[in-house]
């Protein structure tokens, strides 16, 4: 395989990734957490998801970064149902499951926060269209910079273990699915 083609790809590999909250570090099921209640808040009609947003941040924050922070997950959202070539699928807020788009959504958030743009890129564009990647991507920055601020820095496994390509399962009409 060419370089080019693996350099492309080096953000995807065959290596499972986890399947439970709890198998994830503590500020990964924090992102995790409020992942949910986002999707949850513009996705679903309950509208107290959104005081459960800035409450997830709201211990590793503060009130009023957690706040910020509710607000640029919310846009990170917002710009992702905008541009997504495909249903993105994600679990009720309190259920102990991590789903495959949930796992690659908080890869691309931490690969974003260490500055890996071309891995960070190259996980956008299994969710959204070549030309809403500069969106997705200056939308996550944004959240990363206020959890950066936060001390939920996301780790990147070093180990070799890279997240899986999206299964063409979800590969369905609509933006959201919600377990």
């Amino acid at each position: 395989m060419p370089d080019s083609v693996i350099a492309e790809t080096s953000a995807l590999s065959t290596i499972s990734s986890p399947t439970k909250l709890d198998q994830l570090s503590r500020q990964e099921r924090v992102v995790a957490l409020a992942l949910r209640h986002a999707m949850h808040g513009i996705c679903g009609t309950d509208s107290a998801c959104w005081s459960h947003l800035w409450t997830s941040f709201a211990p590793d924050c503060g009130v009023a970064a957690a706040r910020k922070a509710a607000g640029a997950l919310a846009a990170f959202i917002r710009q992702l149902a905008t541009h997504a070539t495909r249903q993105i699928s994600y679990h009720q807020p309190l259920c102990p499951c991590l789903g495959e788009d949930e796992h690659i959504l908080l890869k691309l958030i931490a690969l974003t926060q260490h500055r890996d743009w071309r891995n960070a890129s190259a996980l956008a564009r299994h969710y959204v269209h070549e030309d809403g990647i500069g969106d997705i991507i200056a939308a996550t920055s944004r959240l990363t910079v206020v959890l950066s601020g936060c001390r939920l820095e996301l780790p990147i496994n070093n180990s070799g273990h890279r997240v899986n390509e999206p299964s063409p399962a979800y590969a369905a009409p609509g933006k959201a699915t919600l377990h």
